[in-house]
């Protein structure tokens, strides 16, 4: 390769970090580990970018209680497979991670980024595990790729992550959105739902879903349609009049009549289309709820709007346990593991009380309890990934047997 396009290509990544670099607020607190090594070992640092809390109006809202699991399950793969060097034949190597919170947001996801991109003691980051959302993903990426980092997530879905031309540092260990879309027309078809009507977020992941779906729908129903143009949502930044409105087209009557409403949006996206059909039916109680699909955890939603989500079927790919984890989880204790930024938050969270006393409020916690492991999707395939990370070649193995 010429001299000056190396150059050009360096100058080109430090222009893209100065200019960056300008966006990076104060340091935010991240989970770190270093395990104990002989001076000889040598050291990769993984990185994560999780959306440990969710989005809320471009920053960071409410801790996601699930996501604590995916930084639980980096820890606990990453610390099991250091113990486990001879039988994975890797010995004289030790592994540490980073973890860093993106709040599902993508200026959130670049700061953090350059932040993990940051060497610290000598030792940059060797791969990143991340995003779960589609939009944010593919921003990590583009940056991860001006200094050829891998980045590996586990639950970004959509298509245009397959073209290695563009992404080719980028793999996945979760089905594309074409998996998930062939799975939502069988279940309309297997159920005999003649007329569906679709809502979709204004994202990557809203569009492309939809987009899926109704070219997997063409393919496998016969005599059933979908009404119209779908009902699109902006995302990020949607207010709850946006919401409202969408709700009162599911009023028309050239969709009252649907038998099944198709979504593919963004978590935030749904909940608060919830919300909005929760207000519609208090002030009319004539207004029916429709069955609703929707690709996505169920468990994911906030447990207050369980009631309301009772016509509502997910689908997600397969789970399957990691071994030992759900033990490891369980044993975490707010007494006893202070390591992890989050967990005294996620603690609150999930007893619904207050360890400092100061809300008023919530009752203090009770530290008698132990939390326990939700079936989330992340765990397994999080872990599953790291496994391949480290054996060989690393990330050109994984590349091998991702999805594409």
């Amino acid at each position: 390769m010429k001299r000056s396009v190396v150059r050009k290509r360096l100058y080109v990544s430090s222009l893209a970090v100065a200019l960056l670099m300008q966006m990076v607020a104060a340091v935010s607190n991240f989970y770190t580990f270093n395990s104990p090594r002989n001076k000889t070992d040598d050291l990769f640092v993984i990185g994560g970018i999780l959306p440990i809390h969710k989005t809320s109006n471009g920053s960071c809202g409410h801790i996601d209680g699930p996501s604590i699991q995916y930084v639980e399950a980096m820890s606990y793969v990453i610390q099991r497979i250091n113990s486990q060097q001879a039988s994975l034949n890797f010995s004289g190597v030790q592994l540490s991670f980073e973890i860093y919170d993106s709040c599902a947001t993508i200026n959130i996801a670049l700061q953090q980024t350059l932040r993990l991109l940051t060497p610290k003691n000598g030792n940059g980051v060797s791969a990143v595990i991340g995003e779960w959302v589609s939009s944010v993903t593919i921003q990590v990426a583009n940056l991860l790729q001006l200094f050829h980092v891998p980045l590996i997530s586990f639950a970004s879905t959509t298509p245009s992550l397959s073209d290695k031309t563009q992404y080719g540092y980028f793999a996945r260990t979760c089905p594309p959105q074409s998996y998930q879309a062939r799975a939502l027309a069988d279940i309309v078809n297997h159920f005999n739902w003649s007329y569906v009507v679709t809502i979709n977020s204004g994202d990557i992941y809203g569009q492309a879903g939809i987009k899926a779906f109704q070219n997997e729908f063409e393919n496998v129903t016969l005599n059933r349609c979908v009404a119209g143009d779908s009902i699109e949502i902006p995302y990020p930044g949607a207010a709850a009049s946006d919401y409202d409105a969408a709700v009162s087209k599911l009023a028309a009557p050239y969709v009252s009549n649907a038998t099944v409403i198709v979504l593919s949006a963004q978590l935030a996206t749904v909940e608060a289309l919830l919300d909005a059909v929760q207000r519609r039916r208090e002030r009319d109680h004539t207004f029916a709820m429709k069955q609703f699909l929707w690709v996505s955890r169920l468990t994911a939603l906030d447990p207050k709007r369980y009631e309301i989500a009772r016509n509502v079927i997910g689908v997600i790919p397969e789970v399957v346990n990691t071994a030992g984890f759900d033990e490891y989880f369980q044993r975490l204790h707010i007494s006893n593991h202070t390591d992890n930024p989050w967990f005294a938050e996620y603690w609150e969270d999930y007893f619904k009380c207050s360890l400092n006393g100061t809300n008023p409020a919530l009752p203090i916690c009770n530290l008698t309890p132990s939390v326990k492991c939700n079936k989330v999707f992340a765990i397994e395939v999080d872990c599953a990934m790291l496994h391949v990370l480290v054996k060989g070649t690393m990330f050109l193995q994984l590349m091998d047997v991702s999805f594409s």
